[in-house]
């Protein structure tokens, strides 16, 4: 939140962001443990001085997302659907939001050989539509179409220069990979 704080408030964004560190001291100085999703974001609350903190490791569900996924119909439809050219889809999930800098991926929208896929919903998806006319836009995906629609998105992309609390996919793992 600081770093978000820092480049989003002008001028008094070093002292807000200095501001918003003593807030979270104090708040997580009550905890007996703060867990932080990666390891940039638990340097980060180490660097300013938040008591008792470790990873929190997570995984990948590797029955849900296994490679033999690629392989059923349902995904090769999806496949087929998405990409009939055989493009690469290079994805995004999340919400569609301004903070998370989706306009970035303009300069990818007419790279020949790519398809962009967005899912999620958000207050920017009709911005985003009329900026990115050639994406596709899949809205919120769970259950067997989010299993599904997991291995056909390789790579993707998280366009944004600042991710709040380092909760941010670097690369999905392959299905089945931890």
């Amino acid at each position: 939140m600081p770093s978000y704080i820092r480049q989003h408030s002008g001028p008094a964004g070093d002292l807000t962001a200095r501001a918003a560190w003593a807030w979270i001291r104090r708040i997580h100085a009550q905890a007996d443990l703060t867990l932080a999703p990666s390891t940039s974001a638990l340097e980060d609350l180490q660097a300013h001085n938040i008591p008792r903190t470790a990873l929190w490791g997570r995984g990948v569900d590797s029955d849900l997302f296994h490679p033999d996924r690629r392989q059923d119909e349902a995904t090769q439809a999806l496949r087929r659907d998405l990409a009939p050219n055989g493009e690469v889809l290079l994805g995004y999930v999340g919400r569609l939001a301004p903070e998370k800098e989706l306009h970035r991926l303009v300069e990818l929208n007419d790279t020949p050989g790519v398809r962009l896929v967005l899912v999620g919903e958000g207050p920017s998806r009709d911005d985003l539509a009329a900026l990115l006319p050639g994406a596709a836009f899949l809205g919120r995906r769970e259950g067997s179409d989010w299993h599904r629609l997991t291995p056909r998105l390789t790579p993707s992309c998280t366009p944004g220069l600042e991710k709040p609390l380092g909760k941010h996919c670097r690369k999905p793992p392959q299905p089945g990979c931890r």
